[in-house]
């Protein structure tokens, strides 16, 4: 007689996954290479970067698409121009749940064309755009960011190319390489946060953000595009209850 596995459904349960564990599950079976890949990581600059392939897959995972909204041209400068792109994210009833915003001018450093900017302000619109829909912003960055950073001078000798993806020219030869990750996790258990049953809080208790609530933290980290969020739920050693207060953090559950 064959054996009757048992489900949550069989129990009168529903399990509902979260757009953050959604997200995380399509992550898994993107391709890792930041050429010609679905994410990557550009040398030099922590974090996950999201290609458009990649923003792609997470539209086709939660049924979502994009529909243009506007498209402006305006001089910056004296002799440059500036293109905005604006997108509104729609589910598959036709329901606006998000927009994205993309901007793209000639002084970025390779792209002189203004038909390649016009299409990389609007493949940078779709991946915020989508980024935010699946609630996928803590799991990646993307180029845009790094164009900020760039300008700032927080990353050296950053430039896109047709694509609008982020390469530096220095390491030209290893580009098409997989990029494993820029840290070393080691092998313990992870628990950057604790609960404080006082006050009912998740208590951070490492790094800049030491001693600050977890969501605080996680709404700085947003707030600041930093890539804090994404390191945490990227190394493998962090326990299941952090992880899951994480991910409540982020979903505004906590």
């Amino acid at each position: 007689m064959a054996s009757k596995d048992i489900h949550p459904e069989d129990l009168g349960e529903f399990v509902v996954e979260t757009k953050l564990q959604r997200s995380m599950k399509v992550k898994e079976t993107m391709v890792e290479d930041i050429k010609g890949g679905d994410y990557g990581q550009i040398k030099g600059v922590t974090g996950t970067f999201l290609l458009i392939s990649g923003a792609a897959k997470l539209a086709d995972e939660f049924g979502y698409y994009a529909v243009l909204k506007e498209l402006k041209e305006e001089p910056l400068g004296e002799s440059n121009l500036k293109i905005t792109t604006i997108l509104d994210i729609m589910d598959e009833d036709g329901k606006q749940i998000g927009s994205g915003v993309g901007t793209w001018d000639t002084t970025e450093r390779g792209l002189p064309d203004r038909q390649r900017g016009m299409a990389i302000s609007f493949k940078r619109a779709f991946v915020l755009g989508i980024r935010y829909a699946c609630n996928a912003f803590g799991l990646f960055s993307q180029d845009e960011d790094i164009v900020k950073r760039s300008e700032a001078g927080e990353v050296a000798d950053v430039f896109q190319n047709t694509q609008g993806q982020s390469y530096q020219r220095k390491n030209s030869q290893d580009q098409g390489k997989k990029n494993k990750s820029a840290y070393n996790y080691g092998d313990e258990p992870f628990a950057p946060w604790d609960f404080d049953k006082e006050t009912g809080a998740w208590i951070v208790n490492k790094g800049g953000h030491k001693g600050k609530d977890l969501i605080d933290a996680v709404r700085e980290a947003q707030a600041n595009s930093t890539n804090w969020v994404e390191w945490q739920l990227n190394n493998p050693n962090l326990v299941e209850e952090c992880k899951k207060a994480l991910i409540d953090a982020i979903e505004g559950k906590l």
